[in-house]
């Protein structure tokens, strides 16, 4: 019966991806990968329930208590142990400096290099426009060199502290199936943790390039004409489907259990099979 059920459910995925292809969504060689390697984790997870189902039904005959017992664990592993995971990251996630905050500080950086330019032509009203704009270029130089990177390092470290995080819940999410099935479910599809690092890093990269642009074209071509720093589809970020690098982690502890749940299963069956 494990065979016929493995045997469909690869059937009715397979032609339910080929009926996507046929209605012309393509999908890349990488996409086609990540696909297949996916489809073998969900038919080693079905193998999981499916053993764990078995292995219920195999201990009908023992006293109604410890099977009330087994069926509050089952019911645990299936359904309430990825909710207590997804809920501790977000509690760890709670415990970082938030965001709001590290943007405040990155302003107020800002707002003290522009103070102090104030703060210049006040007590310098009759500054020459010339060097007034010499004094900008300098400004911007300075805010370059120094609340530039400061406010940068600020994003760096608040990323090292989400990746921490990230990779903390992934080490905890492999030694379970089910729970490994949500984070690899968000990785493979796009939407998982390591997607948005990527977009954090694509932003800062993509300010970085704005701002030489911008001090390209507002000192040193100032007679320039006036050109978009967006090009094509940059301002648009297309998270990428991937296999985690736990994955292959994941499979063999998942296979593990699957096994495991076999033996108990052929071993409970024998018991029975001998006392009848």
């Amino acid at each position: 019966r494990l065979f016929w059920l493995d045997l469909f459910f690869l059937v009715l995925v397979l032609g339910l991806f080929a009926g996507v292809q046929a209605g012309g969504i393509a999908f890349s060689g990488q996409e086609r990968t990540v696909f297949f390697f996916y489809l073998l984790f969900l038919v080693l997870l079905l193998n999981f329930i499916y053993l764990l189902g078995q292995l219920t039904t195999m201990l009908v005959r023992f006293r109604k208590t410890f099977f009330l017992w087994f069926f509050v664990v089952w019911f645990a592993i299936i359904f309430l142990l990825p909710e207590l995971s997804r809920i501790s990251v977000f509690r760890k996630s709670q415990s970082l400096e938030p965001a709001e905050k590290v943007n405040l500080e990155k302003f107020r950086n800002l707002m003290a290099m522009e103070k102090e330019f104030r703060e210049f032509l006040k007590a310098n009203p009759s500054t020459p426009l010339d060097q007034v704009r010499r004094m900008q270029k300098k400004f911007a130089v300075q805010f370059i060199n120094s609340s530039y990177l400061v406010n940068t390092g600020l994003e760096l470290r608040y990323l090292r502290k989400v990746g921490n995080v990230i990779a903390d819940h992934e080490r905890r999410s492999v030694f379970f199936p089910t729970t490994y099935y949500l984070f690899l479910s968000g990785e493979a599809s796009g939407k998982g943790y390591h997607g948005y690092l990527d977009f954090m890093d694509y932003i800062m990269k993509l300010r970085n390039r704005f701002m030489q642009f911008y001090l390209k074209r507002r000192y040193l071509e100032p007679d320039s004409a006036v050109e978009s720093f967006v090009k094509g589809s940059e301002n648009i970020f297309r998270s990428r489907s991937r296999l985690p690098r736990s994955y292959v982690a994941g499979v063999l502890v998942t296979a593990l259990y699957g096994a495991a749940l076999l033996l108990l299963a052929f071993w409970s069956l024998q018991r029975q099979v001998r006392r009848s």
